[in-house]
């Protein structure tokens, strides 16, 4: 009961995060949390809870979830910019 809460507030907060930013790229969930219940989060009302925004919810159906699940994207990140710079 409690992860179903915890996935409710984190699509509820993503959600807004992505209509307030005009997320249209995507939302990428990078975190440890997120990667380690990406089945859980892909069989959870989290995409129906992420898009119910009322008369602007037809804004964030389009809108993709990515779920981040390398190790260390940030570094990664880093290391191919200074690759490109080079």
């Amino acid at each position: 009961k409690s992860l179903d809460h915890f996935i409710r507030w984190l699509a509820l907060l993503a959600g807004d995060a992505a209509m307030t930013l005009q997320a249209y790229g995507g939302v990428y969930l990078a975190s440890n949390i997120s990667a380690i219940l990406k089945d859980y989060l892909e069989a959870s009302d989290f995409r129906r809870v992420f898009e119910e925004k009322g008369r602007l919810a037809h804004f964030m159906r389009p809108i993709p979830i990515y779920i981040v699940t390398a190790a260390f994207p940030a570094l990664t990140g880093c290391a191919a910019a200074l690759v490109a710079k080079s």
